[in-house]
């Protein structure tokens, strides 16, 4: 549903990501390696290595992908309260897709430059909702360990 974001475990992200990650969260829980936000019945947005772009949600399911969908419920209420806060949630959307990647994970914030989870965060905040004070600080795997 709209708003709801996709968590994904794995090994289908480079094992630098993997390995950062794990020198951060020590816990033996799974890392996660990519994240995405639903914009759509069927697509979602989300930021890789050619940039920020939206697509359709399973282009990104692999028959074997480990994955974890979350729903931030004041966020999701929100949504559905009134058809302007969706159509302004459609318009962010819109606003970040072509935007490129981040390179600089978690070191420093560029202006239209994001990381998956650092793209999360941005639209949340775009949309009211505060998930961080540092969007660009905000690893994948934070955000699963927040939702525990």
């Amino acid at each position: 549903m709209f708003g709801d974001l996709i968590l994904f475990y794995g090994d289908h992200k480079t094992s630098a990501n993997r390995l950062g990650q794990r020198l951060v969260f020590i816990d033996n829980r799974p890392i996660v390696t990519h994240t995405a936000m639903f914009s759509g019945k069927y697509s979602v947005i989300h930021s890789i290595r050619s940039g920020v772009e939206e697509t359709l949600y399973f282009e990104l399911m692999e028959p074997e992908a480990s994955y974890r969908i979350l729903r931030y419920k004041p966020f999701h209420r929100f949504l559905l309260a009134d058809t302007a806060n969706l159509a302004e949630f459609w318009f962010k959307i819109i606003s970040f897709c072509g935007n490129q990647y981040n390179w600089s994970v978690g070191l420093s914030k560029r202006h239209h430059r994001h990381f998956c989870s650092e793209l999360i965060a941005e639209i949340y905040r775009e949309m009211g909702f505060e998930l961080t004070k540092s969007a660009h600080r905000l690893l994948p795997t934070k955000i699963d360990r927040m939702a525990i």
